[in-house]
C-alpha cells in the first residue's frame, strides 16, 4: 500500500488531533515502509505505513518514546486520540505517526565515503551518547509498557535467521557459495547461543544503524531516523551492525575504526573486553543480510530498491559480508582498541 493525499487525510482525520492539514508531500520509501511529510498548523510530521502487525509496531513506537523522553534525538512517536502510540490499519497493517526531524544525512557511505571515514570520532561519540542513555533505561523501566517475557528473552531476536535457514532449500536463489555459507551459519549459530544469558551490556537498540540515519543542520545533530525495527538487546550488536555498514571490519580501515572506538568509549562506559564480541555480532548482521534479501528474491518483494538496485545485489553482498567475518579473529578488535588506551 502506498501513502496518497487522501489516505493521509483520512488517518489523520479519525485518529489524530494535529490541526488543519497545510501540505502532504511524499518521502522515500524504505523496504519496509511508505512514508509522507505531513505539514499542519501545529507542525511537521511523518505518517508511516508498516506491512506489520499493530502489536510488533507498538513495542518499537515504546522504545522510541522511552529513548526520546530519556534525551536521545530521535522522531517520537505521536500519541492517537485513543492515547495509543499505532494505528491498527488493519490485522497485519499499521500507522505510525511521528515528529519531523529536519537537515539532511551527515554523510553518505556510498556516494561520500572519505566524509564518512573523516566523522568516525564524531560517530563514536553520538553512538556513545546513545548507547549511554540506551543502557540507564532497564528492564524495571521497559515493563511499565511491555510485560512480556519473550520480548527480553534476546534469543528470540534470531528466530527468524533459524527459521530462514531451517527453509533455505527452498528459499535460497541458485549460488555456488551457498552451501558454504549454510555451514558457516550452522557453526555461527552454535557461537551466538553461547552468549545468551551472559552479564554484557544490554539497552534499547536501534537495530540497523548506519551513517545515513544521522541528521545535521549546520553541523549540529538533529536526530537519528529509522528506529522501527528498535529491539531491547546487547550493544555489541548494534557495534556488529555499524561496523558491517561502514566496513570498518576492513584492515585498511582500521585507523577509522580506533578513532571510532576512541570516542565511543569515552561516552559508553562499558568493559573493553566485550569488544571481543564484535566479530560475532558482524556475522550476525551478516547472515541477516544473505537471508533477508533471499527472502526478497523468493517472494519477489521490490518495495524500497534504487533504481537499477536488485535484491540480487544484496544476497551477494550478503555473501561477501559473511566470508570477510569469518577470517576476523575474536581478538581483532579488542586490540585494536587496546592499542590506543
Amino acid at each position: 500500500m502506498f501513502l496518497n493525499n487522501t489516505l493521509v487525510k483520512k488517518i489523520l482525520k479519525e485518529n489524530y488531533d494535529l490541526g488543519e492539514i497545510l501540505k502532504i508531500s511524499p518521502l522515500e520509501s524504505g523496504h519496509e515502509s511508505d512514508n509522507a511529510k505531513v505539514k499542519t498548523t501545529r507542525g511537521e510530521f511523518v505518517v508511516k505505513y508498516f506491512a506489520q502487525p499493530a502489536e510488533h509496531m507498538r513495542r518499537n513506537a515504546i522504545l522510541q518514546h522511552l529513548l526520546s523522553t530519556n534525551g536521545v534525538k530521535l522522531p517520537f512517536p505521536i500519541k492517537t486520540l485513543k492515547d495509543d502510540f499505532v494505528v491498527e490499519y488493519s490485522s497485519s497493517e499499521t500507522i505510525i505517526v511521528q515528529s519531523f526531524i529536519a537537515g539532511e544525512a551527515v554523510a553518505d557511505r556510498f556516494k561520500t565515503p572519505e566524509k564518512m571515514y573523516s566523522l568516525m570520532s564524531w560517530f563514536g561519540q553520538q553512538i556513545g551518547k546513545f548507547h549511554c542513555i540506551s543502557k540507564s533505561i532497564t528492564e524495571t523501566d521497559i515493563r511499565e509498557y511491555i510485560d512480556n517475557d519473550d520480548f527480553f528473552d534476546i534469543s528470540k531476536g534470531f528466530d527468524w535467521i533459524h527459521e530462514q535457514y531451517n527453509n533455505a532449500e527452498t528459499l535460497l536463489p541458485p549460488h555456488e557459495k551457498n552451501e558454504k555459507i549454510l555451514k558457516e551459519y550452522s557453526i555461527f549459530r552454535k557461537e551466538i547461543e553461547g552468549i545468551f544469558g551472559s552479564n554484557i551490556a544490554k539497552g534499547i537498540i536501534q537495530n540497523d544503524l548506519k551513517p545515513g540515519d544521522f541528521f545535521v543542520v549546520d553541523k549540529e545533530l538533529t536526530g537519528i531516523l529509522d528506529f522501527n525495527g528498535a529491539a531491547y538487546s546487547y550493544l555489541m550488536d548494534e557495534l556488529g551492525t555499524w561496523v558491517m555498514y561502514t566496513s570498518l571490519h576492513k584492515p585498511e580501515n582500521k585507523k577509522y575504526f580506533q578513532d571510532f572506538i576512541s570516542s565511543y568509549l569515552e561516552y559508553s562506559k562499558i568493559s573493553i573486553q566485550e569488544l571481543k564480541l564484535i566479530p560475532l555480532f558482524l556475522k550476525a548482521r551478516a547472515f541477516v543480510q544473505y537471508f533477508y534479501f533471499a527472502y526478497r528474491i523468493h517472494n519477489k518483494i521490490t518495495q524500497g530498491l534504487d533504481e537499477g538496485e536488485t535484491n540480487y545485489d544484496g544476497f551477494e553482498d550478503g555473501i561477501r559480508i559473511v566470508e570477510n567475518s569469518i577470517k576476523i579473529k575474536s581478538e581483532y578488535f579488542y586490540d585494536l582498541a587496546l592499542s590506543i588506551q
